[in-house]
């Protein structure tokens, strides 16, 4: 399948057939596709999300301890 990409800004079609409002732009897939590649084991059925925001924040300290200590970026640290 080809598709061509457009040179300039376009009006879509109207639409035809009923608008229930859910997946208006027809994205759902993509989405969900993107959401399984980039943050994988969340979904819309996550009951806690405090887990991973700890995740980062504990990587933000890791950094900015490191910072403060003069060892440079983190891949050094870490790096051959």
């Amino acid at each position: 399948m080809t598709i061509q990409i457009p040179h300039e800004p376009f009006f879509l079609p109207p639409r035809s057939g009923e608008n229930s409002g859910v997946d208006f732009l027809g994205l759902r897939q993509a989405n969900l596709d993107m959401m399984a590649e980039m943050i994988p084991s969340i979904n819309n059925v996550t009951d806690y999300i405090r887990p991973f925001s700890v995740v980062c924040w504990v990587f933000w300290k890791f950094h900015s301890l490191c910072e403060q200590e003069g060892l440079g970026p983190v891949d050094k640290v870490f790096g051959p």
